[in-house]
């Protein structure tokens, strides 16, 4: 089963979705400021939070995840927040084989929440990186969003988050070894009683450095790559910044 899938029930509590989504929504309002769009693809959507606020700013969003779980849990999230359902259109699908599966060009993609991470080897971040621009009108824009490893390989701090919903407690954590990280997510039921019981799901990542993703998207094809420190657009800072934000435009007709 997919590491996703796993934890799509419980996946809006442990990344405490009700505060991103303010984020989320104003972070959308700023990109339809700052590009001309009025159609994206959401590459790894998981459950749908940014598919949605890009809905409810009226753009023609196609939403594609590996996880058959949040694929479940994204269309029920989408009609509780009142998103027309030809607004948004939801399809299994990896990021490497999006840019076979759709067809005709958006002006946008994203790829938000740490999703590039869970790219492995070269192969699969340029066979994605591709699919996004071929996905793209010309002068079209690319938009990746993951932690600052920069950072998180600097300081070496094992522990992601801690947050609790009711009686579930989630604890996000790292293993360094090597070239890549182990993600896991340790969730704690408490009872009444106070006895717990646990279970653990543990994927690893790929820490992509800046200049690696940059690098990546030139060979790609695209073009004025910005970096930023964060949803805001505040410049980006590789020892202080939380996050990392790229937007990038194909060369326009």
């Amino acid at each position: 089963m997919n590491f996703f899938d796993n934890i799509a029930d419980s996946y809006d509590e442990l990344t405490g979705a009700a505060d991103r989504r303010v984020a989320a929504g104003r972070f959308v309002t700023e990109l339809t400021r700052r590009f001309d769009i009025t159609s994206a693809v959401d590459a790894a959507c998981g459950a749908g939070l940014f598919a949605i606020e890009l809905a409810r700013n009226g753009l023609e969003v196609v939403a594609g995840d590996i996880s058959a779980g949040m694929l479940k849990e994204a269309p029920h999230n989408a009609a509780a927040a009142g998103i027309d359902t030809d607004l948004c259109t939801w399809i299994q699908a990896p990021m490497q084989e999006l840019g076979d599966r759709i067809s005709g060009a958006r002006d946008a993609v994203v790829c938000m929440g740490n999703s590039i991470p869970h790219l492995l080897t070269d192969d699969d971040l340029s066979r994605t990186f591709a699919g996004f621009a071929a996905m793209l009108t010309g002068g079209g824009v690319a938009v990746i969003h993951l932690l600052n490893y920069d950072r998180v390989l600097s300081e070496k701090d094992r522990i992601v988050g801690i947050t609790r919903a009711g009686s579930k407690e989630f604890v996000r954590f790292y293993d360094f070894d090597g070239d890549l990280v182990g993600f896991n997510i340790l969730e704690i039921q408490w009872a009444d009683d106070g006895r717990c019981s646990h279970n653990l799901f543990t994927t690893p990542l790929r820490p992509y450095r800046r200049d690696e993703l940059v690098d990546a998207l030139a060979k790609a094809g695209f073009e004025n790559i910005e970096t930023f420190g964060d949803l805001r657009f505040n410049p980006f800072d590789s020892e202080t910044s939380d996050t990392l934000l790229l937007t990038t435009t194909t060369c326009p007709p």
